[in-house]
């Protein structure tokens, strides 16, 4: 946010939370819909990866597993309903099925199945889901369903697939919710405390009167604040005056946020549930008075969209007032975070729970092993055992195959046979992790292409190839990769992608010397 040059306004100054800034947040992902992660407008490695979606299967596993233990009534005719918010792309409700599914053995036998649901409040975020060919297996066996839910105006999800309903009263068995990078996008509030006094911050979206930019995307707007002292209490609801005041007396001098629309969402769902329900939040966060300490009045990080930080100590509070808890992750890191709230429920009555959040998130969770990920893939040193690991590491992400794999594949020729073994059962579980976001730079599927052709398998390796071609389009390197790959086993074939990749890139002199040694011209 910032005054420093003079906005057209385009509404008096009000509580954030009204504010027409959230209708310009809606237009943003109502309007580029998939092309928002497509196009990498919206950050998404870090919160949708397989390492984050293998540690909430386990988290999730692991509190239904205490809840079987704790005598929690289970129906297992009625699935275990995963709800994920803003599903967006789709890609992290993808994997978390796919987690899931792989560690259903770990239940107790006459347990209720899983089912994910991804959600979205853009109808072309939803078609873009319901049509991708991976959902396809998923939506068959029931591990995943769609429904349209939109924070705005929360009501009942009717799942396209199965054509349940769910809301209170229906739902006879614990609710799980998965909150990535949905709760810093939704309606909140912002305040000031400036020694022992309250202030709330209004805002008015303003606009720069020669900005000439994408009126879609809000790089092209700020907020005029003002401020005004609170002398009554705000809310109508006495817990969130409770939180206020609570931070009045704690607090020397801040800006804090007050996030009505998740705590909006954490009651709602709470409504829903079998109890209990868990919500499994990942977002940048504060999540004690101390960590708020000192922090500007309110900050917009804009990307196409914005977002704001989460007030993670209040929705426990929240939860506490149910009758629950909350676990944070101990890493000093706000910038992603995890945090998970369970009501109503005791801590001691969810050991399970509470081990596996230790385990998956705090001990060496998915923040740490993306930012490790993230700090060595330039290094050009790395041997093919370390890249191996890695890729593990990542729990098998094609982004880290993409930029840890290369190493892996000259040592095929002379690799002995329980290296070949290795590689091979990683790039299965790389491949079952795949899920393209329409981004036409994804080069996964030509780099997946490569690994099999290493070790032998041309029939695989043609698979993916074709598979580039209908993402990227038609490259060089993808059309000289299939006809290396084909020269031995379909001479037409090879030649005509040599010929291609000419096509493409006439000065491949090497294609030429290709051409004629398998007896024709490059014309």
């Amino acid at each position: 946010m910032s005054e420093s040059e003079p906005l057209e306004l385009l509404e008096t100054p009000t509580r954030l939370s009204k504010s027409k800034v959230w209708d310009l947040q809606r237009t943003f992902f109502a309007s580029k819909g998939p092309k928002a992660w497509a196009e990498e407008i919206v950050p998404f490695g870090i919160s949708t990866n397989p390492k984050v979606a293998e540690s909430y299967a386990h988290l999730i596993v692991a509190f239904l597993r205490d809840c079987a233990n704790d005598g929690v009534p289970l129906d297992p005719e009625e699935p275990v309903y995963v709800v994920d918010l803003g599903s967006g792309s789709g890609r992290l409700a993808y994997l978390l099925a796919r987690a899931l599914g792989r560690l259903q053995k770990a239940l107790p036998p006459g347990l209720p199945s899983t089912t994910v649901v991804a959600t979205d409040f853009a109808e072309a975020n939803l078609e873009w889901m319901r049509a991708h060919p991976a959902m396809a297996p998923l939506v068959e066996t029931g591990a995943i369903d769609f429904a349209h839910f939109d924070a705005a105006t929360p009501g009942a999800l009717e799942l396209v697939g199965s054509g349940a309903r769910l809301e209170t009263g229906a739902i006879r068995n614990p609710l799980v919710v998965v909150a990535n990078y949905f709760f810093d996008s939704i309606p909140t509030d912002v305040f000031r405390v400036r020694k022992g006094r309250l202030y709330e911050v209004l805002v008015a979206v303003g606009r720069k009167p020669d900005d000439g930019a994408d009126p879609t995307f809000l790089e092209g707007y700020d907020l005029h604040l003002e401020e005004q002292e609170v002398v009554e209490a705000p809310y109508a609801d006495p817990l969130l005056n409770q939180i206020l005041e609570g931070y009045r007396t704690e607090l020397q001098s801040t800006g804090l946020w007050i996030p009505v629309g998740s705590i909006a969402c954490l009651r709602h769902f709470a409504a829903f549930s079998g109890e209990p329900m868990l919500l499994l939040l990942g977002d940048k966060a504060y999540r004690t008075t101390s960590e708020m300490e000192d922090r500007p009045i309110a900050y917009l990080a804009r990307h196409g969209s914005f977002s704001t930080m989460v007030n993670a100590h209040a929705i426990e509070q929240v939860a506490r007032a149910r009758g629950g808890f909350a676990l944070h992750a101990r890493s000093a890191d706000m910038g992603f975070t995890h945090s998970l709230f369970l009501v109503p429920g005791l801590r001691d009555r969810f050991p399970e729970t509470a081990l596996a959040f230790a385990t998956s998130i705090d001990d060496f969770g998915p923040r740490e092993a993306y930012q490790l990920l993230r700090q060595l893939h330039n290094q050009t040193d790395l041997t093919p055992a370390a890249c191996l690991q890695l890729i593990r590491l990542s729990g098998h992400d094609p982004w880290a195959y993409s930029e840890f794999g290369a190493p892996l594949l000259p040592a095929m020729e002379y690799a002995p046979p329980e290296i070949t073994l290795q590689v091979r059962e990683l790039l299965e579980r790389v491949a079952e992790n795949d899920y393209w976001s329409g981004r036409p730079s994804d080069r996964f599927a030509r780099h997946l292409g490569q690994g099999y052709f290493a070790l032998g398998d041309r029939k695989r390796a043609l698979q993916w190839y074709r598979r580039s071609l209908e993402r990227q389009g038609p490259t060089s390197q993808t059309w000289l990769d299939m006809a290396v790959c084909l020269e031995e086993v379909d001479r037409e074939g090879a030649i005509a992608a040599y010929r291609n990749a000419l096509a493409l890139d006439p000065e491949l002199e090497h294609v030429k010397g290709r051409l004629e040694m398998l007896g024709v011209g490059s014309g």
